[in-house]
């Protein structure tokens, strides 16, 4: 499923003998959502790109993955039972290497703007747009981590 997600880098014989740098890392994306068909929907966009997808439906779930797996960047609605994104997200921050997280919601009112924006990546607006969505990630990935994908 996500084999190469733990490996580190690389190296590999360039064309003339020399040594080139290779990232041999797959990226790993988290999805927390309590909507099903938004959480297959976005895997559906991310794993074409050969990133590694793993599907959580509140905060309790998304913590145990993260527990338990390597992720890079964790999609994170908001506004889920059990435990809701901002508590999720106020968790996560305690790791000492947490992912990159990207906040979603619907309902974005001013207080929870100013709990989220000093931890999270970056805030989405819901409905999602895809590519909003994609460049975000794909952003997150880079900046914090160096990889990036192939299209």
């Amino acid at each position: 499923m996500c084999a190469l997600r733990e490996h580190t880098g690389g190296l590999a014989v360039g064309e003339r003998g020399g040594v080139a740098a290779v990232n041999l890392v797959r990226p790993s994306l988290l999805i927390t959502d309590d909507d099903p068909h938004l959480r297959e929907t976005l895997r559906s966009v991310f794993e074409p790109r050969g990133v590694c997808t793993w599907l959580a439906g509140d905060g309790e779930e998304a913590l145990r993955i993260v527990e338990h797996h390597s992720i890079h960047v964790v999609l994170l609605d908001m506004h889920m039972p059990r435990l809701d994104g901002v508590e999720t997200l106020e968790r996560l921050c305690r790791y000492d290497n947490p992912p990159a997280c990207i906040a979603m919601s619907g309902d974005w009112t001013e207080e929870l703007q100013q709990r989220v924006r000093p931890v999270a990546y970056t805030l989405l607006w819901k409905p999602v747009r895809f590519h909003s969505v994609v460049e975000s990630v794909r952003a997150a990935l880079w900046e914090r981590y160096g990889l990036s994908w192939h299209e």
